[in-house]
C-alpha cells in the first residue's frame, strides 16, 4: 500500500522521507524533491538510502509523527487529487512541525547547558609596554 499525505504548516521547507516495507525489512530513504514534473523533469535530484540503524529508527518516528497530524493533514487521492484529512474532536490537536520545533528549541537548550565552560589563560602580547616585564630590578 502507498500512503503518501502532506500536512502544510509554517516551514515551508519538509521532509522528504520515504518508508518501504520490503519482504520484512523496513527501507528508508531521504530525498531531495517533491516527486512532481517540474522537479523530477528539468533537475537533478537525488533519492539516497538510509541504512544507519540510528537513522532510521529516528526517521521512523518522525514519520509516524507527521501521520499523526491532526490539524492541517491532506492525502492524495487515486485520481491525482488531494483531500484533506478530517479529524474528530475526541484526539488533542497534534501539529508535527510544532512538535519538532519545540523539540529542537528543548535539544538547543539542552546543548548549550551541557557545554562546559573553557578558561584559557591570558597571554600578554609581546613588545606591549610592561607586558611580559617584571617590576624587581635586575640583579
Amino acid at each position: 500500500m502507498i500512503r503518501p499525505c502532506i500536512s502544510v504548516r509554517i516551514f515551508l521547507e519538509h521532509s522528504h522521507v520515504l518508508q518501504f516495507h520490503h519482504w520484512g525489512e523496513d527501507r528508508m530513504f531521504i530525498s531531495t524533491a517533491d516527486w512532481m514534473p517540474r522537479n523530477l523533469d528539468k533537475r537533478i535530484e537525488l533519492l539516497v538510502p538510509v541504512e544507519d540503524t540510528d537513522g532510521k529508527r529516528r526517521l521512523i518516528e518522525i514519520l509516524d509523527k507527521c501521520l499523526k497530524d491532526t490539524t492541517n493533514s491532506w492525502k492524495l487521492l487515486p485520481d491525482g487529487q488531494y483531500q484533506r484529512i478530517r479529524f474528530d474532536g475526541k484526539k488533542k490537536p497534534l501539529r508535527c512541525q510544532e512538535e519538532f520545533y519545540r523539540r529542537a528549541c528543548e535539544a538547543s537548550a539542552d546543548a548549550e547547558k551541557a557545554r562546559r565552560t573553557v578558561f584559557e589563560p591570558h597571554i600578554p602580547a609581546q613588545g606591549v609596554a610592561g607586558a611580559g616585564t617584571s617590576s624587581a630590578p635586575a640583579a
